[in-house]
């Protein structure tokens, strides 16, 4: 595992891949491939644990933890962490130290043995992809869509909505399968959205409402998700500034 990494979960083979953010050259030498993983549909990662979510239909979630280590690249079942009937979770995330967040069919959850529903998307809406959680900005971010109107949208953890972007206003031949974001990863201060076919990398600027397509990445065909590596994106405390007391002469009689 390198410095800048971001992992990328792509079911249509049941892999597990890196990519590297810090790479200036082409997609090939930027992807790298870890682990085969059956049924795998997303990932996130929490400190030395990653989480592999895996979806049976349309009726069950399952997220298993697993220890990691990244020299040599190693993978060991821990425990299943969540396990539910009747509850579809379309992406997950890392939010705190022992916390994940999940994108579902009705709102967004945070949990890891169990899920607790913390908010509604806008309009009821649900997610239709992709989830995450920057702790540099504190703010989450999501696709989300009706079946016919797709968004990107920031939002405070308390769900209270920031910006959003509407994509069906993207013309989809210049922005090819931008309605399909199923990771979402954040480098350089920046988010960037991952499409499901064709794997196309989309730099997301949530000031001007902008997409800029950075690449496609060859041999991802199916993204399931996508995971900043570490979670560790700790805002730089701001310093504390102390007085020094000045020093008071004693007068001399």
């Amino acid at each position: 595992i390198l410095s800048g990494d971001v992992l990328i979960s792509n079911y249509g083979n049941n892999s597990l891949y890196a990519y590297n953010t810090n790479i200036a050259s082409p997609f090939y030498n930027k992807l790298r491939y870890l682990i085969t993983l059956s049924a795998a549909t997303d990932v996130a990662v929490i400190n030395d644990r990653i989480y592999i979510q895996y979806i049976d239909g349309s009726t069950f979630t399952r997220v298993d933890e697993y220890f990691y280590t990244g020299s040599p690249f190693t993978m060991t079942f821990n425990s299943t962490q969540l396990s539910e009937e009747f509850l579809t979770f379309v992406d997950l995330c890392g939010f705190n130290e022992t916390t994940l967040l999940y994108g579902g069919n009705d709102g967004v959850y945070s949990g890891l043995t169990f899920a607790d529903k913390m908010w509604d998307y806008p309009g009821f809406f649900q997610c239709s992809g992709a989830i995450l959680y920057r702790k540099d900005t504190d703010k989450i971010y999501s696709s989300y869509y009706d079946g016919t109107n797709y968004y990107l949208g920031r939002f405070e953890v308390d769900g209270t909505l920031v910006s959003d972007i509407y994509l069906n206003d993207f013309n989809q031949t210049t922005y090819p399968n931008i309605f399909e974001i199923y990771g979402m990863f954040s480098a350089n201060g920046k988010v960037y959205g991952v499409t499901q076919n064709d794997g196309y990398v989309y730099e997301i600027d949530w000031d001007t409402s902008g997409l800029t397509k950075v690449q496609a990445i060859d041999y991802v065909n199916s993204v399931g998700g996508a995971s900043d590596l570490f979670l560790d994106q700790t805002p730089t405390p701001t310093p504390t500034i102390t007085s020094t007391p000045t020093n008071t002469e004693t007068p001399t009689n």
